[in-house]
């Protein structure tokens, strides 16, 4: 029993050295697969680099965009690769970092926090024609003003508009201003004291006479602007006159409907001086707002805040409840109608 017991050990023992043997083997293959890995992707990082440029981007076209970097604008496709790659879909005004190859091409890698942003809501249709997607639409980014154009004329001034572009300001952390195009056109111009009365700067302004031009430049200086506003008021011939230059097609308002046609298709910025940058974006005929909701509306017409506070309910929408203070400031003039009836038409999501 002896002798059996002695083979069998040294068999158990032959086993357990072969075991061993063979796991060594399989780690030191895992090993040399992970360092191959590794390799490759040091190889991967190293090709396609870090993004160690920051440039900002000046337009954004369907596979590609525009990057400004050091006075020079570089071209940066926008591939599905790169596209997986960001956060978001790049817009102009946008701070990006971006690495260049040899022949002068951009590849972004990734999009820098917004400090604020113009935004509106999308509207797309689905699969069928009675699905719709709603989506959130940023026109720019990092902006610190943003120039609401109105017209006087041809298109004629919609009040109601301008009150939807100053929630978008709120909303987005953009600084509004009202600047009144085509002044030359009108023979009265529109009161625009309601908006004075918000601190909200205005200016009127003619591209074809030049008249108040000097004065958008002083708001415009040192900072980065988005000119936005309804098709046809005339934003491209005003960034055509800021920049000297006609680099923007300028298109006449239909005679028929009043209203205007789109000739800047993407938003594109623009540098007006050291330190001046101008952002131009595509006119908009309807304008649906992103993420507010109905409680939170109210906030968004600071000359509801006061009168408030005497609501008989502390959630008071100030529509159809009883013992609204808001709608009593209304009958008495303290508020304006005009504003009042802005406020219920995007209440009720017209």
């Amino acid at each position: 029993m002896d002798e059996h017991r002695v083979v069998w050990e040294a068999r158990q023992w032959q086993k357990r050295t072969d075991r061993t043997e063979s796991e060594q083997a399989y780690e030191g293959s895992r090993s040399s697969k992970e360092a191959r890995r590794a390799a490759r992707r040091a190889t991967k990082a190293a090709t396609e680099g870090t993004g160690e440029r920051e440039g900002i981007v000046a337009e954004v076209r369907r596979a590609r965009c525009l990057v400004l970097h050091e006075g020079q604008y570089v071209d940066c496709p926008l591939d599905p690769h790169t596209l997986r790659l960001l956060t978001d879909v790049p817009v102009a005004g946008d701070r990006v970092a971006f690495d260049l190859d040899d022949i002068g091409q951009g590849t972004l890698h990734r999009i820098l926090p917004r400090a604020t942003k113009l935004v509106r809501m999308r509207t797309q249709r689905g699969s069928s024609s009675r699905q719709q997607q709603q989506e959130e639409q940023v026109l720019a980014a990092n902006v610190d003003l943003a120039v609401i154009v109105a017209s006087a004329a041809m298109p004629p001034f919609h009040p109601r508009l301008v009150d939807r572009y100053l929630i978008m300001c709120q909303y987005g952390e953009v600084a509004p201003l009202l600047c009144l195009n085509k002044c030359d056109l009108a023979e009265e111009q529109p009161d625009l004291s309601i908006y004075e009365g918000l601190g909200v700067p205005v200016l009127y302004t003619s591209a074809t006479t030049g008249e108040g031009l000097e004065e958008l430049r002083v708001h415009l200086q040192g900072k980065f602007s988005v000119l936005t506003g309804h098709s046809g008021v005339g934003k491209s011939s005003l960034v055509n006159r800021l920049l000297e230059q006609e680099i923007l097609q300028v298109a006449e308002v239909s005679a028929a409907t009043g209203r205007g046609r789109h000739t800047t298709t993407v938003s594109s910025l623009h540098k007006l001086d050291e330190g001046t940058y101008l952002i131009d974006t595509p006119g908009i005929r309807s304008l649906a707002l992103w993420e507010v909701d109905s409680y939170s509306l109210r906030f968004y017409f600071p000359e509801f805040e006061e009168p408030s506070l005497n609501c008989k309910f502390r959630n008071c929408l100030h529509a159809s409840e009883p013992g609204c203070a808001v709608k009593e400031a209304v009958r008495l003039g303290d508020i304006p109608f005009e504003r009042y009836e802005s406020y219920l038409r995007v209440l009720s999501g017209e």
